[in-house]
């Protein structure tokens, strides 16, 4: 198998050092040295997360998460408010749905953010919202949310602020408890720079309150039960995958020794370098607000023929994203996280003019 590097938003290229202790022999999940590995992971997952409160790592995808807290946060019949700024905004609602949800969409236009003040007319309309579900940044586009001022109205409500930050917590800026977050969720591939099946979810207390007063709803997804564990032995209630909580540590150790400031500048401008790049090799951004466009990756837009474009740079050892969608063949997208070099993305768009010309 020929060797491609990846420039996918998630799974992304991992670093070889962390590849190689995932490796390695591993322990059994109700021993001893699991428990200790789980107890040095809790502290470093908090400070990723910016919370005091416990984060719950479960086998799976940043869906089941998703899903999870659905689950667990609202009882069937409630009303949520979704967000969306783009594909995965509608998945939340499609979640919401299945769950038995009364959803209301508040959609906003592909390539922008949502605006706050939107947010809370729609919320100051209908009294029986109980719920707000929100991306942080949406993968489809490459545009964040303002998560801060959404928090910002949402905290005057009764309402519990669920955020999808699956591709957007560490890249971006995200403070749980001191913008009083109600639910972060998140995943491996992206966020940690790890291969995909690992799931993470934090609450608040008010988040936390209003679950255990609700029936349960899942076994497999049934919060109480991780709560019993990591209060109790510091296990997991279900088979984990161990690797990648052994990856999961060295992630976090390098997050912490970089530092989420310096992370995140980082980031910027290594998508400040890739937006340069697109338009220097002639190609258009597809996000059209220029202040809303995260750092997890470049969305570019096209007439017609992405899916040429994206098949052409695998063939030459490069993998893009395509579009999500109905945009499979007017977007591509370029990841700007993982284990890349300056080099990598020089290579990748000579690869690209080589195309356009």
């Amino acid at each position: 198998m020929s060797k491609v590097t990846l420039f996918t938003p998630g799974p992304v290229q991992v670093n070889p050092k962390w590849m190689e202790a995932m490796a390695q022999p591993f322990f059994h999940h109700r021993g001893r040295e699991f428990e200790q590995l789980m107890r040095q992971l809790q502290p470093k997952l908090q400070y990723t997360f910016q919370t005091q409160q416990p984060v719950m790592v479960m086998a799976g995808s940043g869906t089941l998460a998703m899903e999870s807290a659905v689950r667990n946060l609202f009882a069937v019949g409630e009303h949520v408010l979704v967000v969306s700024i783009g594909y995965f905004g509608d998945v939340f609602a499609k979640i919401a749905t299945l769950c038995g949800l009364q959803v209301t969409m508040l959609s906003f236009e592909k390539g922008t953010a949502a605006q706050a003040e939107d947010i809370a007319q729609a919320i100051a309309k209908d009294s029986t919202i109980s719920g707000v579900l929100v991306t942080h940044h949406e993968t489809a586009t490459g545009v964040a949310n303002d998560l801060k001022s959404i928090a910002e109205v949402v905290k005057e409500t009764e309402a519990l602020l669920v955020v999808d930050a699956i591709s957007g917590l560490v890249i971006h800026e995200l403070k749980m408890d001191e913008w009083e977050i109600d639910c972060v969720l998140t995943a491996s591939q992206k966020s940690y720079f790890l291969p995909p099946g690992l799931a993470m979810c934090a609450c608040s207390q008010k988040a936390w309150k209003k679950m255990h007063a609700l029936p349960a709803k899942s076994y497999y997804q049934d919060w109480r039960l991780y709560e019993q564990m990591w209060r109790t032995k510091q296990q997991t209630p279900f088979t984990p995958p161990i690797p990648l909580l052994v990856g999961l540590n060295y992630a976090c150790d390098a997050i912490i020794e970089e530092g989420l400031d310096n992370l995140q500048a980082r980031h910027q401008a290594i998508r400040m370098f890739v937006q340069k790049q697109v338009i220097e090799s002639g190609y258009e951004l597809a996000p059209t607000d220029p202040h809303a466009q995260g750092n997890v990756l470049v969305a570019i837009r096209v007439d017609q023929g992405a899916k040429n474009i994206t098949d052409y740079l695998e063939s030459h050892g490069f993998m893009v994203a395509p579009g999500q969608g109905e945009e499979i063949e007017t977007i591509f997208r370029i990841g700007c996280i993982g284990y890349l070099e300056k080099s990598d993305f020089e290579n990748l768009f000579a690869t690209l003019v080589a195309y356009k010309n």
